[in-house]
């Protein structure tokens, strides 16, 4: 049985993916071609870039209902993120992309699929909100924290940041580097609060707020795996190109 589409989910993942190339075509400016920007490196970028991220990973945590089978949407979305990292090892190691956006998606799909009888049974409105406070508690574990924000800092035990393998749990040791680096700690937690959210509404709800697109972003949203994966070499190629050129 072929499952619906919910065409303002189209929409919302197309905002974010318009927010992801435009921060990566100031990124591309800023590291690549040395343009003063600013902006790049104040609070508001920062807050710009993590925003688009959650919408983008909290929605795809709603999507997973939507898929046929979730143990191949995250082998697949896994896979192309291999494919990703191994393309900028041998052939861009200074933009290195080790556990970015695609191996997390993979990854927080996976493990659905393997917990979704758990997942089902604690799903609420509560739930969902737990795992955005988990977020930002969360947050800046691979910077060795947890965080309450406005209360406390804690500092997490140095031992657990000196395997070279837990990188994708958000434990790198300190010779770990990453260009696109979006570690299970914090942004499984986004994933979940889409996850939990979708199974409390009811039918009639999702009709009635999901149901309304707006064309153009709507269809952006259907193809952004398509336009991750081309954005970043058609901005750079552009971008040579452009400087080349003057």
């Amino acid at each position: 049985m072929k499952k619906p589409r919910y065409l303002l989910l189209d929409t919302l993942r197309g905002i974010g993916i318009i927010g992801v190339v435009a921060y990566h075509f100031l990124y591309d400016l800023v590291r690549f071609f040395g343009v003063e920007a600013v902006w790049f490196d104040t609070p508001a970028a920062y807050l710009f870039q993590q925003g688009g991220v959650f919408l983008f990973v909290f929605i795809a945590g709603i999507s997973a209902h939507l898929t046929h089978s979730l143990w191949k949407r995250g082998i697949v979305l896994s896979l192309w993120g291999l494919v990703l990292t191994c393309l900028t090892y041998f052939f861009a190691p200074q933009a290195l992309i080790a556990f970015g956006i695609l191996s997390l998606l993979g990854a927080a799909t996976l493990l659905p699929a393997a917990l979704a009888p758990m997942l089902r049974q604690t799903a609420s409105l509560l739930t969902s909100l737990v795992y955005v406070i988990l977020y930002f508690v969360t947050h800046e574990v691979p910077q060795g924290l947890l965080v309450l924000p406005g209360i406390a800092e804690l500092r997490l035990p140095e031992v657990l940041y000196e395997s070279r393998y837990l990188f994708p749990l958000g434990l790198p040791d300190k010779h770990f580097f990453s260009a696109d680096y979006f570690p299970l700690l914090p942004w499984l937690f986004p994933y979940w609060s889409g996850y939990s959210l979708w199974q409390v509404l009811g039918v009639s709800d999702k009709q009635r707020f999901l149901n309304t697109p707006l064309p153009s972003l709507a269809l952006i949203g259907r193809h952004s795996l398509a336009i991750y994966l081309l954005h970043q070499p058609i901005l750079l190629g552009f971008l040579y190109l452009w400087f080349q050129s003057k």
